[in-house]
């Protein structure tokens, strides 16, 4: 099988829906874009730390200490 690329799969997952105040949801997608991911994975971050688990490896940053290179060099 070739590598194909594109992103790794995520594991094993759960769905969770909630709703939220219309006037608090772009305060948190733009938390989210801050922090540059998904406002899924941005929730599940702040679920996991609230409450005292483990940020999943797959929302932790990486390439940590590597440079950016810029784009159009």
């Amino acid at each position: 099988m070739t590598n194909r690329g594109g992103r790794k799969p995520k594991g094993n997952r759960a769905a969770i829906s909630c709703r939220v105040p219309s006037d608090q949801k772009p305060l948190f997608e733009e938390a989210a874009r801050a922090a540059g991911m998904p406002l899924g994975d941005y929730v599940a971050v702040i679920l996991a730390e609230h409450h005292g688990f483990p940020v999943p490896e797959y929302l932790l940053p990486r390439n940590k200490g590597q440079a950016e290179l810029p784009i159009g060099a």
